[in-house]
């Protein structure tokens, strides 16, 4: 990089708007980035820019700004998501925030909170039967990458667990939802009436 880019940086070092519009679209090389690191402002760098996955794991292994603020504003990478697995590092954090394939799911389970992935992860139809008595079913209506897959053949496929709990706040039509009124708990009936609220 330029002597001049790292001129400009090191001014606009705490300029958000320089970051959100200029830094923001070009790409800061690892060595750059680790060689320049006092020139930056950590948090406008991980919120508007696009980092390598190096430069994400040495401001995560270093705990050079919050792991928060890194794993909802950065995309990690199959790879560097089994990374942190193996160490046991941010794991709940990446769960919450990242997408994580189902294939490392199934390979680190022994170490993952269900719970966690059954709100936050999109879990194949694999996934879901291998582990029909580990997820958290009551989760899984409210996990924004379920809903879309949720339909009158996913809750007849698993009618035997707890998804109906919290079915009503999924995006099947009532009508549909009532052939399987036999089902219901209380707990249906309450997201059933909390969804017709909105």
């Amino acid at each position: 990089m330029s002597v001049i880019l790292k001129k400009c940086i090191q001014t606009c070092r705490n300029d958000e708007n320089y970051y959100s519009t200029v830094l923001s679209s070009v790409k800061i090389p690892d060595d750059f980035f680790w060689n320049n690191i006092d020139i930056f402002n950590l948090e406008y760098l991980v919120t508007y820019c696009t980092l390598e996955q190096e430069s994400i794991k040495k401001i995560l292994d270093y705990n050079l700004t919050d792991s928060l603020l890194v794993l909802t504003k950065q995309i990690l990478t199959n790879d560097t998501i089994e990374y942190y697995f193996k160490l046991a590092q941010h794991i709940d954090l990446i769960l919450e925030f990242q997408d994580v394939p189902c294939n490392l799911l199934t390979k680190y389970k022994y170490l993952l909170n269900m719970d966690m992935i059954s709100k936050n992860q999109f879990l194949d139809l694999k996934f879901l039967v291998e582990n029909i008595d580990t997820i958290n079913w009551k989760l899984i209506p409210l996990n924004h990458k379920m809903i879309p897959h949720i339909n009158e053949g996913f809750i007849t496929l698993f009618q035997s667990t707890k998804i109906w709990d919290n079915i009503g706040y999924s995006d099947i039509d009532t009508d549909t939802l009532f052939k399987y009124k036999h089902f219901f708990t209380d707990d249906t009936y309450k997201s059933l009436s909390e969804r017709n609220d909105d």
